[in-house]
């Protein structure tokens, strides 16, 4: 009884009023003239049976509210951050998804482009005319060429990929 009506009210005005004090920093030049104006205001709280049975209920709806609205905050902030994250590994899927039909794509057009490299390659080493072979030679570079910016691009979509 004596702990509920008197000693916790007394504690909590002195350490609401002493950090009070401290927050605002009025006297800063004196050094213990915080706690003599806590004591102070807490002392003259004392002579009121009233003040602590106020202050208690104060203190039970207090905490009881301050405890009800971390919950909401807490249950509201982790489904704020659910939807962000949600929207974001969707859009990050979809990227992933786009990238890997490219890459299908490229990996076709760089098989078939080396097939044809092959059969271009086959056709020059059994081609006796010179005319001819001139004019394979240089399908087969334009097709090397080809060849090697497919792999670039390959290589650079990998490099994006990874990045990302």
């Amino acid at each position: 009884m004596l702990v509920q009506y008197a000693i916790l009210p007394f504690l909590a005005i002195f350490i609401i009023v002493y950090g009070f004090l401290e927050e605002l920093r009025i006297f800063r030049r004196v050094r213990k003239a915080n706690i003599w104006l806590a004591l102070l205001m807490s002392f003259s709280l004392f002579p009121l049976h009233v003040t602590y049975m106020i202050a208690n209920f104060v203190f039970q709806i207090l905490t009881t509210w301050a405890v009800l609205l971390f919950a909401l905050i807490f249950i509201v902030g982790t489904w704020l951050y659910y939807k962000r994250r949600k929207s974001e590994w969707g859009s990050q899927a979809s990227v992933a998804a786009g990238y890997d039909e490219i890459v299908k794509g490229l990996r076709m057009e760089l098989a078939q482009k080396r097939d044809l490299l092959i059969e271009l390659t086959e056709k020059m080493a059994g081609t006796a005319s010179s005319s001819r072979r001139a004019e394979l030679e240089a399908q087969v570079t334009k097709l090397k060429d080809d060849v090697r910016s497919l792999e670039d691009r390959l290589e650079e979509m990998r490099g994006t990929l990874r990045s990302a």
